[in-house]
This record gives C-alpha cells, sequence and structure tokens, in this order.
C-alpha cells in the first residue's frame, strides 16, 4: 500500500515539473513573437583631428577626418565641412581624436608660425636664458610668469643700493628657445631663450630691466590671474628691527604709615600704628 503511494505522488511530482516547463517555453515563444521597435539615432557630421595638430601651425586637410555625431551631443563651435578648417591655425595643439572646435582656432587669415600666437595690441619680446633665472626648465609655451627685475639705484651720496621689484605680472610664455609647442611628455630642459607676450609698454620695461639687471621668472598656477599690489625689496627689509629702549620704572614710594602723637608739657612722642 506505501508503494502505490510512494509511486502515485512521484507520478504526480513529475507531471508537475513536464508542465512547468511546458509552460514556460510556451511563454518564452510567445515574447519573441513580439516585434521590437528599431531605435534610430540622429547623427550630424563633425570634423575631427586624425592626427595630432601642433600650434601655430596651418592645418592640411589630410589631417581631418568626418565622423558621425549624435546631434543633440554636438560640442558647442563643433565644425560640419573640412574645407571650412583647412588652412585655419590651432590656438592650441589639438590631439588626434578631438572634435575641432571655433575656440580652438585661431581667426581666419592669420598668418602660421610664431606671429599668429601674438594677440592684436601685443608684442614677442625675447629674453637670453643666461639673464633668466629660476624655475629652469619648468616653463613652457603657453605657460603664467611673473617678472622679477633685480636693479641697482645710484646716488651721490649713498653710492649704488641693489633693490628687487616685480615689473610684470601674469605674462604668457609664447616659445621655449624656437618652439612654440607645449610638449607635456617631454623632461624639463634647459632653455637659452624664453620669448614672452607683452604690451608696448611692458617692453620697454622688460627692456630696459634685462640690460640694466638680472631678471628671474616666477611661474604662476594656470588658474590664478591675480594682480597683486608689491612694493620694492631693499636691503633694509633684511635688517633686523632695533627693539625699542625700555623705560625706566619710577621707584615704588612706601605708603604712608598712621600715628599717633602725645604732648605732655614739654615733651612730644608720636607712636605709629
Amino acid at each position: 500500500m506505501r508503494n502505490r503511494r510512494a509511486i502515485f505522488f512521484l507520478l504526480l511530482s513529475v507531471m508537475s515539473g513536464l508542465a512547468a516547463v511546458i509552460a514556460y517555453y510556451g511563454s518564452v515563444r510567445d515574447t519573441a513573437l513580439i516585434p521590437v521597435a528599431e531605435i534610430t539615432i540622429e547623427t550630424t557630421p563633425v570634423v575631427m583631428a586624425k592626427q595630432d595638430l601642433p600650434t601655430g601651425i596651418a592645418i592640411n586637410a589630410e589631417d581631418l577626418e568626418v565622423l558621425d555625431w549624435p546631434s543633440d551631443y554636438v560640442p558647442a563651435g563643433g565644425q560640419y565641412d573640412i574645407e571650412e578648417v583647412t588652412g585655419r591655425i590651432p590656438r592650441r595643439a589639438i590631439g588626434v581624436g578631438e572634435p575641432i572646435l571655433e575656440q580652438m582656432l585661431l581667426e581666419e587669415g592669420r598668418q602660421s608660425g610664431l606671429t599668429a600666437l601674438i594677440e592684436a595690441n601685443h608684442r614677442a619680446m625675447s629674453v637670453r636664458a643666461d639673464a633668466v633665472v629660476g624655475v629652469g626648465g619648468f616653463i613652457r609655451p603657453g605657460s603664467r610668469v611673473d617678472v622679477l627685475a633685480q636693479l641697482r639705484t645710484i646716488d651721490r651720496e649713498k653710492g649704488s643700493t641693489p633693490y628687487n621689484r616685480t615689473i610684470l605680472q601674469n605674462v604668457r610664455v609664447l616659445a621655449i628657445d624656437q618652439s612654440f609647442e607645449r610638449d607635456e611628455g617631454l623632461e624639463p630642459t634647459l632653455a637659452s631663450v624664453v620669448t614672452l607676450e607683452v604690451d608696448p609698454g611692458e617692453a620697454q620695461l622688460l627692456s630696459y630691466a634685462s640690460a640694466e639687471g638680472t631678471l628671474q621668472l616666477s611661474l604662476r598656477s594656470e588658474v590664478d590671474e591675480s594682480l597683486v599690489a608689491l612694493k620694492s625689496t631693499t636691503p633694509k627689509d633684511f635688517l633686523d628691527p632695533v627693539p625699542p629702549r625700555p623705560r625706566r620704572r619710577a621707584a615704588a614710594k612706601a605708603p604712608a604709615r598712621k600715628s599717633i602723637e602725645s604732648i605732655r608739657g614739654s615733651n612730644v612722642s608720636r607712636e605709629y600704628l
């Protein structure tokens, strides 16, 4: 009797399992028959850099390619025609695979070379590296620096007095030696000539200071454009200040003592309390 009951429940579990398998495959088949909507993404042709494009050199058509870019994510200033980009000069180095944006390019008609990098109403002024001390090897094209000058004042009575002064602030480095490209991957190297971008008035200051004294460049942060009011530094700033002479304290007066005076005939006596 027990064997029959066990066989019955075994057959029942097998049949339940088969029913579950059949139901599962039926649902999968019905799902496979449901049509899937085709997703389409609108694209826009965008001009891309096929290879690295250096600063200050005109772009050739062979350096560019056009790739489809999702229309909703086309960056501002994107270019769509290779012919419109050909001959333009990059304002900064453009890496391979970057989209060409208008803000990356100099104005049309600008010539290649160092002159293309000079902003309007500015000049390129070169300074010999043997006259420049400080931050050797770490200043590169595009860096921002302050220029410090060590000069001397001439006085008939006091003679020659050295002083140091920051003559220029937040000046852009255009070139190091003959290179105006910013090579981030190269090791720092010492240069023989540093070319700075200055306005005409700053060019006069730089010319005078380089001829009469010694220059030093102070490297700035790329996000710091602040101008600080500074005074000249002279030898007096390094002298120890004279300590003030201590004042003499007045001697403290002894407090007055109370007393009782007694008079007996011609005798006078005083008793202190």
